[in-house]
């Protein structure tokens, strides 16, 4: 199964971030195996006790995105409804706040599929707090 990870940007509470660009999001290419954000991975996930992701999604053609629910553990309120889904229009651009409590995989990562391939997608680890 290829997937397309999309790395994420750790925020930093009261901290401006660097200069990023909106050019710089990453396409997803794998549009029916989806996509991983791996979480765990970053450095500063310990240190700012993240329990929040803000993603950016946008499509030119439209398309519907599906957030695949957590396992538990480590998201605890998996089992808070099904998958999650996105609808996004023709050249739309939508941000959406998702609960790691509710969708984080067991391998610290969190999924989502889409059914094409004109989609693409920034995220942002959030800060406790934020």
């Amino acid at each position: 199964m290829a997937l397309t990870e999309v790395t994420p940007t750790v925020l930093v509470l009261n901290t401006p971030s660097a200069s990023l660009l909106d050019a710089a999001m990453t396409a997803i290419t794998h549009a029916v195996d989806g996509c991983t954000i791996p979480i765990t991975t970053e450095p500063d996930l310990s240190t700012y006790h993240a329990t929040q992701v803000l993603i950016k999604l946008e499509d030119s053609a439209g398309c519907t995105v599906t957030f695949q629910e957590g396992d538990n553990p480590p998201a605890i309120r998996s089992g808070s409804g099904a998958a999650f889904t996105v609808a996004l229009g023709a050249n739309e651009v939508k941000y959406i706040v998702i609960e790691l409590a509710r969708f984080m995989q067991n391998d610290g990562t969190v999924h989502f599929a889409t059914a094409t391939t004109t989609a693409s997608c920034s995220c942002f680890i959030l800060p406790r707090g934020a």
